[in-house]
């Protein structure tokens, strides 16, 4: 689009220039925003699988006794987890836990991260 962008830029003015120029920038606006679409979806979808990996370990571990009072189990439950961890946000949440901070300052934290990148840049997961 900016190579299309800067093209039009060069040429005589005209109606048809400018109409272009616009269409141009309205489309580079349409990416952008689905960009953005699109990486909502996808983080949204990690922290739901993680959600989800999570409920079932932990249902793994309580529904068989052995497993549920067993100390090795539960440690190995936690080591575990981190391998899992896919985003800065939620490693910042699980490092905070046996740091004894809260829930609520976990959240907190991962919250306050400011991962943000500069504005054209396009974080794949």
């Amino acid at each position: 689009m900016n190579a299309i962008q800067s093209l039009l830029a060069r040429l005589e003015p005209s109606e048809q220039r400018d109409a272009a120029l616009g269409h141009c920038s309205a489309t580079r606006e349409k990416i952008r925003s689905s960009i953005a679409a699109f990486q909502f979806h996808d983080r949204f979808q990690q922290r739901l699988q993680y959600v989800s990996v999570g409920q079932n370990g932990i249902s793994a571990s309580i529904e068989n006794p052995y497993r549920l009072y067993n100390p090795a189990e539960w440690h190995g439950f936690q080591q575990d987890i981190p391998g899992r961890h896919t985003m800065a946000t939620q490693i910042i949440m699980f490092d905070a836990i046996p740091q004894g901070k809260s829930i609520e300052e976990a959240l907190a934290s991962a919250t306050n991260f400011d991962g943000k990148s500069a504005e054209d840049d396009i974080e794949l997961f």
